[in-house]
């Protein structure tokens, strides 16, 4: 189309100077034109013409264009309502593992991870914990990747007129976000790791008051990446309560004493955020 334009406008440029040229040279010494310059309606004919049928085109090329675009629309749209994954916690959603006595190296994980930082956290060697989730998935399109882009924990609860109070939350969001791989086990489920960094301070804070909680809430906002190249953006939340709690390794051996709690769901509850399409769906880190 630009190839178009650009000709005509060409053609037009040369038809008006043929003109100047034209009147310089005085034609009618060569051809019976008379000298009222009536020489100039067959000029004026062909740069009509030659508007004329631009218009035209650009008319044409302008209505292809719009409809190639909504089809192009509709088409995607079809494919985020029918391809989009429909991802809900399963009924033992998170295992939270809290290294007591170690530190985790972020350049040596972030390429295999899904990453996220609490506040006032150096992204170096600092304390860590790792969530594992689990997902149960609803319809036939499983998610190959996985993104988080945030965390919630509220946790060190109290009974208050009938209500579950929580008097303590930590906040962890992604960091360097990218999509990593699922693991897909039995029973439309998915799990997969999420690394949490956090600072002395809230080790601390999550020794005295996390470990010993019967009773948690999580949020999470995740990104599910499929084959279908759709990208399902949801929060997910769930009220836990704690089923098991277990020490792992030995605290005399650096690095190897931690501290594994399991939760089973109470209520899960889940939104969808937002569907994109995207054209290539390789895994990037």
């Amino acid at each position: 189309m630009k190839k178009y334009e650009i000709g005509v406008s060409t053609l037009m440029l040369l038809v008006i100077g043929g003109a100047i040229i034209i009147d310089f040279i005085d034609i009618t010494k060569y051809l019976p034109f008379t000298k009222n310059y009536d020489w100039l309606n067959v000029v004026s004919a062909v740069i009509g013409g030659l508007i004329g049928g631009l218009f035209t085109f650009l008319g044409i090329s302008l209505s292809i264009k719009n409809e190639r675009k909504n089809n192009q629309e509709r088409l995607i749209e079809d494919k985020k309502q029918n391809g989009y994954s429909y991802l809900v916690f399963d009924n033992n959603p998170i295992k939270i593992t809290i290294a007591l006595d170690s530190l985790i190296n972020v350049q040596e994980i972030k390429n295999y991870t899904n990453l996220v930082i609490a506040e006032n956290v150096k992204a170096d060697c600092t304390q860590y914990i790792e969530f594992e989730l689990s997902f149960k998935n609803i319809n036939m399109n499983f998610p190959s990747a996985v993104g988080v882009n945030k965390i919630i924990l509220l946790y060190n609860s109290c009974e208050k007129d009938s209500k579950i109070i929580f008097n303590d939350i930590m906040e962890f969001t992604g960091y360097s976000i990218s999509f990593k791989p699922i693991t897909l086990k039995n029973d439309n489920t998915i799990a997969f790791k999420c690394t949490a960094l956090i600072n002395s301070d809230q080790l601390n804070d999550i020794k005295t008051n996390l470990i010993d909680s019967e009773r948690i809430d999580v949020k999470a906002d995740i990104s599910f990446l499929n084959p279908n190249n759709i990208i399902t953006r949801g929060t997910f939340s769930s009220n836990l309560q704690r089923n098991n709690h277990k020490k792992i390794g030995n605290k005399n051996t650096r690095g190897s004493n931690k501290i594994c709690n399991e939760y089973s769901s109470i209520n899960n509850y889940f939104i969808i955020d937002k569907i994109d399409y995207i054209e290539n769906n390789s895994i990037k880190d």
